[in-house]
């Protein structure tokens, strides 16, 4: 009922659920109901992947226009100071149209999308889109090692913008 929940976290929902009486039944309903939605998601995309390779077509990112309009596009953007931690299941390479605001026509830039565990990335769709050409260039020799792995890539972000710097740390399960 509580994927991607630590032991000490379940242990307090299960207290708050139990204090709320009956109210905690149909909190515990919406919970099951959530996560049985997520993981029927997550069997679906995996489907229609399966299918396109099938068929011989490349699944490739398109212009940001259209990942825009079917709400697929996912950068990976916080405010600075900002950290993301996450396992990697397998990655894509495409091109994506970004909007900065110096340039308000865009521009097509190089995106890395990475896919993670349902566990790593509990909201919205579970992967990340990376535009940032430095971290693409950090993260490509790094992807064949840990794919598939329980291995953890860690990013910091400090600065804002092309300002931005990374850093990207490896760490075990």
């Amino acid at each position: 009922m509580t994927v991607g929940l630590t032991a000490i976290e379940r242990q307090m929902l299960e207290l708050l659920l139990r204090r709320l009486g009956p109210a905690g039944r149909i909190v515990r309903q919406l919970i099951a109901e959530n996560e049985r939605l997520r993981e029927e998601n997550r069997r679906l995309a995996d489907a229609a992947d399966m299918a396109l390779t099938r068929q011989g077509v490349a699944v490739r990112m398109q212009r940001r226009g259209e990942l825009q309009d079917a709400g697929y596009m996912r950068p990976m953007k916080r405010r600075s100071p900002a950290s993301w931690r996450f396992r990697v299941l397998r990655w894509e390479e495409g091109e994506g149209a970004i909007f900065p605001r110096d340039m308000p026509d865009g521009k097509v830039v190089p995106v890395l999308r990475i896919h993670v565990p349902l566990e790593d990335k509990p909201e919205d769709v579970p992967y990340w889109d990376i535009t940032s050409k430095t971290l693409i260039a950090m993260l490509r020799p790094l992807l064949p090692r840990i794919v598939g792995t329980d291995t953890y890539v860690s990013i910091t972000k400090d600065g804002e913008g092309r300002g931005s710097r990374y850093s990207v740390a490896l760490q075990p399960a």
